[in-house]
């Protein structure tokens, strides 16, 4: 499966924008790119190629925070949240996918730790953890 920068990008622009125009309103321009974003996200159903069931990469469903340089399912839903997209039924996969990593306690773990050496992790991999599970609980899925 390949990776494509080039979504990790459009991702990490989004949240840019978004924090732009909760800073200063919202201006025409900038909610067209917005909007742009958005339909080619969902159009991906988040985390898969447009025209295949085929992950875009393998990073994309593991649960990490905080959000390196590379982006995940769960960064993508809390931008989908903010633009108020989480009810369209292209997202409906992505959710019920997040939904099925819960254990019995409704808690998550996370499954990946990016740049080990650069930082220190905010939750054990494979134990339940409060920073992941937070992510989690904010979207209010």
């Amino acid at each position: 499966m390949g990776h494509s920068p080039c979504y990790d990008g459009l991702v990490k622009s989004m949240k840019a924008l978004s924090k732009f125009q909760s800073i200063y309103g919202v201006r025409t321009q900038v909610q067209q790119k917005m909007e742009q974003g958005t339909d080619y996200i969902l159009k991906h159903r988040i985390y898969k190629h447009e025209h295949s069931e085929e992950r875009l990469n393998d990073d994309m469903v593991k649960m990490f925070y905080p959000y390196p340089y590379r982006t995940n399912i769960l960064e993508i839903l809390g931008l989908l949240k903010q633009q108020n997209q989480l009810d369209d039924p292209r997202a409906k996969d992505a959710i019920g996918f997040i939904q099925s990593k819960r254990n019995r306690d409704y808690l998550f773990s996370a499954e990946k730790i990016f740049m080990q050496a650069s930082w220190v992790p905010f939750d054990k991999i494979k134990k339940t953890g409060e920073w992941i599970t937070n992510e989690v609980h904010l979207l209010e899925l």
